[in-house]
């Protein structure tokens, strides 16, 4: 479709040519197509642009900032989208870790690992599980299975639950009981208050700890930031944002049957987690 030429100054204060990429093509949720390019830059630096698209002499443009969004919105005539979990693309912070590390200095916190909006019933469905996690190890082991295979698929029967509970835990693997146990301390108190929740998993792991030295002490000894916020009702048409200047990707919770028991859900996964050991 066309290229995007970048250039910045370099140290010696000339514009030096700094990388080129290919303009593509995708179709946006209202049937529209506009053309793109995903640029990797620095932050505090000036960047000049060179567009050069065949048969076009004029351009309307955005810039983005890695700002990823999502709009609820009706799957079908009793399926609707009603709480969503954002999670980091793992692979993309893997290949840019210089920028990475660079809005870990600038910010002062670590890199967004998940981003949870959920309604009043996911909020105590997350609560039950990471209870039953921290009073069964075995359920650890059991979620691994669960959110490596689950989403790909081992048939439809794990579909329903195990696809919403993979989502649902996305933003908690690999954490150990200490960290689950402070996660649900802060989120004891909007159990049951029917309150829609925000929550911010920010990883502390930081390359460069000489940036942090003047910072708290607790920021050597805990490896995540967890932060909760009430955010408004989640309906139709709500849109849910990722971080700015990360990149990463929404995975969607459903409405369900409230009047499901809690306990029953996480025997439900046990289920599933053992067959897919079973299978493997």
């Amino acid at each position: 479709m066309g290229t995007v030429y970048v250039y910045s100054h370099n140290i010696l204060g000339y514009v030096t040519h700094i990388d080129e990429y290919i303009v593509k093509k995708k179709i946006k949720e209202n049937g529209e197509s506009e053309l793109y390019v995903e640029v990797i830059l620095n932050r505090n630096k000036d960047y000049y642009f060179e567009v050069d698209i065949q048969n076009t002499d004029k351009i309307e443009y955005e810039l983005k900032g890695n700002l990823d969004k999502h709009r609820l919105k009706i799957i079908n005539a009793v399926k609707k989208e009603i709480s969503g979990v954002w999670i980091i693309d793992k692979k993309y912070q893997d290949t840019y870790k210089e920028n990475y590390d660079n809005v870990v200095k600038e910010n002062k916190h670590g890199i967004t690992r998940a981003i949870y909006y959920l309604s009043p019933w996911y909020v105590v469905l997350l609560g039950g599980l990471i209870d039953r996690i921290i009073e069964s190890g075995e359920l650890s082991t059991l979620l691994s299975n669960i959110l490596n295979m689950s989403i790909t698929g081992l048939g439809a029967r794990y579909t329903k639950t195990g696809v919403l509970l993979a989502i649902l835990l996305l933003g908690f693997d690999n954490l150990n009981n200490y960290e689950l146990k402070r996660v649900k301390n802060k989120l004891q108190k909007y159990i049951m208050t029917n309150i829609y929740l925000k929550i911010e998993i920010k990883n502390e792991d930081f390359s460069d700890r000489w940036a942090y030295e003047l910072e708290s002490l607790s920021i050597w000894d805990d490896k995540y930031h967890y932060n909760f916020s009430e955010c408004p009702a989640l309906n139709i048409g709500t849109e849910l944002e990722g971080p700015k200047y990360e990149k990463g990707n929404f995975g969607l919770l459903y409405n369900f049957d409230t009047s499901t028991n809690i306990e029953k859900m996480i025997e439900k996964l046990k289920e599933i987690a053992s067959d897919i050991i079973n299978v493997r």
